[in-house]
């Protein structure tokens, strides 16, 4: 039968000659015969052959004492609490101040205790005033309070369990702290940068859409193209016939063509002006727009922050001179335009024919009149050209622009791909790795906040939050897009306080994407747990995935759990942690204080008839190891002295007694 056996070196031990290198046997117990005993039952726990402390931990990282005052002036204490280096277990009855204790120690430490800020005032001031009666000593001799420790009041891993946010919360938190914050940041600043755009590119669009309307106006406006250009033929046969003009017919023609050509480039002229004083004014506009710089300024080394901020100035500074370059190229391009045009116009003017076709349409009434008439019409020609032609360019932008915000919106989906892939921590049989999902009751909480359900479309659009609760990437693409064309070509009605554009921006400026973390214990998901495995693996995140050493207060960690997980899961876990970090905790699970091997159990009570203190206050507290033991002695009148702490353990702890005969009996110890 294999099983673990301590091996003690003592000085009658005649084989120490063996070891090759100097050794020390160290001894976790009381200095007693039933302390001895104890490394029957915990060898590996409580026996150590090696040269160094096994308990050796960083001074300012455990907590050596507590010291009580009758009253914060006080000078002296009336009673010191002494504490383990690795876990110290508080017990008692109801209202005995174990949690009180436990508390009060992270109030002394600062400790931004958010379940003290919800109690009632009463408690508050109460508590407060109890919590400024103790001090803190470590073991280094110094009285700090600012030093860090984590606090756990009761139900905390419940409460996190139970609530998404707060538990993403808990993994993001886990995931800076084992540098992901990079990548977390990045992928905000992603999501903040697609927002931007989308939202941008929406006030573009909708920008486009009215300049397209007034465009569509100023058509209806001018008249119909092909009843423009029926008129102009008209008026030309006119002239030509009623004219009572000296031109022949080709004279007439050539002059026709030429005031023609006049008009199209008079029209140029002012288009070309147009555009040039649009492109003026993009001149001065930044070409790098970002937020670099502020995130610069975040890096720790000077040297890095100098030379990147540096590095971001020249580029800048040489972009906007590449586009100060492309500008000046497109001036001149216009200017030289214009010129031609402006050239065409005078070579056409100085010629003969259309001179002396100009001097003979001048001395008819009847002539001047046609000709005004054709360079009205012909001029509107040129407009309704124009506009037409804007007016097309605009319409292939707005269905541009359709689709770079659809294409845009879907790159949420790609970001979140993205830093999923890069996130995935594992350690001792706990993973976290992240998803991306889309919940139909988000989508439809969204839509139904802009859009009206009383059309047909709207329901038809409106998710199906009853279906399956989260929508495939496909479908999630499929949804916006419906919605999007919806919007726009007016299917559905806008709720008040919206119009399209701001509609628009409050569906899509926003992703759709929630990043939940998977967590996995033991190949098991954690979506598919019991309520008290997803506590202790909540606690297990909260320790296992932590780089800090200070020490650790839980209040009733078993209180969150099942008796399987306590047993199975938390007592073992406790047994682990312990070795590296200070564990103080409240209980009243024996399993925890007996099986978790316990260095010191605290005993509370409250003073009372049947109850006494030897202080006389309210609450009194004695410390011992799990061996030290003797029966109850009637003739002691004070509770806490009146018999051992492993008879304690036993009077308070529901199931006191087996817990210390399932630890006996693990080894085969008889």
């Amino acid at each position: 039968l294999k099983r673990d056996v301590p091996l003690i070196i003592a000085s009658d031990n005649h084989n120490i000659k063996d070891y090759k290198v100097k050794v020390n046997c160290w001894i976790k117990a009381d200095p007693t015969f039933e302390g001895l005993k104890q490394v029957l039952h915990e060898p590996r726990e409580r026996v150590k052959i090696q040269e160094g402390n096994p308990n050796e931990k960083s001074g300012y990282k455990v907590i050596d004492r507590i010291e009580r005052y009758r009253t914060k002036e006080d000078s002296e204490p009336f009673q010191v609490i002494p504490l383990n280096p690795n876990l110290n277990c508080i017990i008692g009855g109801r209202s005995t101040g174990k949690s009180v204790l436990a508390r009060s120690i992270a109030y002394r430490m600062d400790y931004e205790d958010k379940a003290l800020e919800k109690e009632i005032q009463e408690y508050k001031n109460w508590f407060t005033a109890e919590a400024e009666k103790i001090r803190v000593i470590w073991t280094d001799d110094s009285e700090e309070s600012k030093r860090e420790v984590e606090y756990y009041p009761q139900s905390f891993m419940y409460d996190i369990a139970r609530k998404n946010d707060d538990r993403n919360k808990l993994v993001q938190n886990i995931l800076e702290e084992h540098g992901k914050s990079q990548f977390i940041e990045e992928h905000s600043q992603k999501e903040k940068e697609i927002s931007e755009d989308i939202h941008k590119l929406i006030t573009n669009l909708f920008s486009q859409i009215g300049i397209l309307e007034t465009k569509k106006t100023n058509l209806r406006q001018l008249g119909e193209k092909k009843g423009v250009e029926k008129e102009i033929a008209k008026l030309k046969e006119d002239l030509v016939t009623n004219g009572g003009t000296s031109l022949s017919s080709k004279e007439q023609e050539l002059f026709n063509t030429q005031t023609s050509v006049i008009r199209t480039n008079e029209t140029k002229i002012s288009s070309y002006r147009k555009d040039l004083d649009e492109i003026n004014l993009l001149r001065s506009e930044r070409v790098m727009t970002h937020n670099l710089d502020s995130r610069i300024k975040l890096l720790s080394e000077d040297k890095a922050i100098n030379v990147l901020q540096q590095t971001l100035k020249d580029i800048s500074s040489r972009a906007q001179d590449e586009w100060g370059k492309k500008i000046d190229v497109l001036v001149n391009q216009y200017e030289g335009d214009i010129k031609k045009s402006k050239d065409l116009i005078a070579s056409i003017k100085d010629n003969i024919a259309f001179k002396k076709a100009t001097e003979a349409l001048s001395k008819t009434t009847l002539s001047n009149s046609i000709q005004k008439r054709l360079g009205e019409q012909e001029k509107a020609s040129a407009v309704i050209s124009l506009v037409s032609q804007e007016s097309k360019n605009l319409e292939k932008s707005i269905s541009d622009l359709r689709g770079e915000i659809l294409d845009k919106h879907s790159a949420y989906g790609k970001v979140g791909d993205e830093f999923a892939n890069k996130i995935n921590l594992k350690s001792s049989g706990l993973s976290i790795s992240t998803r991306l999902h889309t919940g139909r009751d988000q989508l439809k909480e969204t839509w139904e906040a802009v859009v009206s359900l009383k059309s047909k479309s709207s329901k038809d659009i409106s998710v199906k939050a009853e279906l399956a609760p989260l929508l495939p990437r496909a479908e999630v693409n499929n949804y916006f897009m419906k919605a999007f064309e919806a919007i726009l070509d007016n299917q559905v009605s806008i709720k008040s306080g919206f119009d399209q554009e701001t509609g628009l921006k409050n569906l899509f400026a926003k992703s759709p994407y929630s990043l939940d973390f998977d967590i996995r214990y033991e190949e098991d998901s954690y979506t598919q747990m019991s309520d008290g495995k997803k506590a202790f693996v909540i606690l297990k995140l909260l320790l296992e995935f932590s780089s800090r050493e200070c020490p650790i207060i839980l209040d009733q960690p078993e209180d969150d759990l099942d008796n399987r997980s306590i047993y199975t899961d938390l007592v073992s876990y406790l047994k682990q942690k312990k070795v590296d970090r200070q564990i103080i905790t409240v209980t009243h699970n024996a399993n925890i204080a007996v099986g978790a091997d316990s260095e010191l159990i605290i005993v509370a009570n409250q003073d009372s008839e049947k109850t006494k203190n030897r202080t006389g206050e309210k609450f009194e507290y004695i410390g011992g190891s799990i061996e030290h033991s003797f029966c109850h002695d009637d003739s002691i009148k004070y509770t806490l002295e009146s018999q051992g702490t492993r008879e304690h353990v036993c009077e308070i702890l529901e199931g006191g007694n087996e817990a210390f005969k399932v630890r006996e009996r693990k080894y085969g110890i008889k």
